[in-house]
């Protein structure tokens, strides 16, 4: 009787030791792949919640404000941004993101970026590709006009250990469908100009002409372009719904 008393005891022991562990590992992983705030593969994260449709106005009135904007050009614009914005997050270097972002969204991600540096992790983005965008509406808020986008993606994305390479979170095999809600802003009364692409810039400090889609670091001069240089920025991104396969 007593040695099976003893057998019994033991295997609670176990079985104790083995789920603390269990629970300790998965409190790891937890911290682990907490490393960023705007963009964290994997993580858990609770939906933002989207624009109200009846607080926009119809986009094609916008040509009542500037006559020449171009939607089938800006929806355009809104996939090569998101791609250049996966590139310099993988690539950890969003200064060069710095013309298309306001100053208040730009900081955030580069405070991301400051800490996956600071414990050696870093982002992998795999065949990032965007499946439809559209644009809600617009709206004046004071001296800047809104515009309000809708932006369906998919990636496969993982946080690793730049040290061991480890994989901390996400996956480097599932697919995430995902689909955000963008807010661009510019000054009230600013116009595109006729014939001009929406990427055609000249570089503040050297006046050589740049392309944004090409660049956004003057090839000339070397000057990293500021948001000055550039016409729409994105000053938020929201997250509406993420699915994974």
């Amino acid at each position: 009787m007593t040695g099976k008393l003893i057998i019994i005891c033991a295997i609670i022991f176990i079985v104790v030791i083995i789920v603390k562990r269990r629970k300790a590992e998965s409190g790891n992983v937890s911290a682990e792949g907490t490393a960023t705030q705007v963009h964290n593969p994997g993580a858990l994260r609770q939906a933002d919640t989207p624009t109200n449709p009846a607080t926009l106005i119809d986009i094609k009135s916008y040509k009542d404000t500037d006559p020449t904007f171009n939607e089938s050009e800006f929806n355009e614009k809104l996939t090569n941004l998101y791609l250049r914005l996966q590139g310099s997050i993988a690539a950890k270097d969003i200064d060069t993101m710095s013309p298309y972002l306001t100053e208040e969204l730009f900081e955030k991600y580069k405070q991301d970026e400051i800490t996956l540096k600071s414990e050696s992790k870093s982002i992998r983005i795999s065949h990032p590709s965007v499946l439809d965008t559209s644009i809600a509406g617009w709206k004046n808020a004071g001296d800047k006009d809104l515009i309000i986008a809708r932006l369906r993606t998919r990636s496969t994305e993982w946080l690793i250990d730049d040290t061991t390479g480890k994989i901390l979170n996400g996956s480097n095999s599932a697919e995430i469908f995902t689909d955000y809600e963008w807010s661009l802003v510019r000054k009230s009364g600013a116009a595109t100009k006729q014939g001009e692409s929406l990427n055609a810039r000249v570089c503040p400090n050297c006046g050589a002409p740049i392309s944004i889609n090409h660049t956004t670091r003057c090839e000339y001069c070397d000057t990293i372009l500021t948001v000055d240089s550039y016409n729409w920025r994105i000053s938020e991104i929201k997250t509406i719904s993420t699915q994974n396969v």
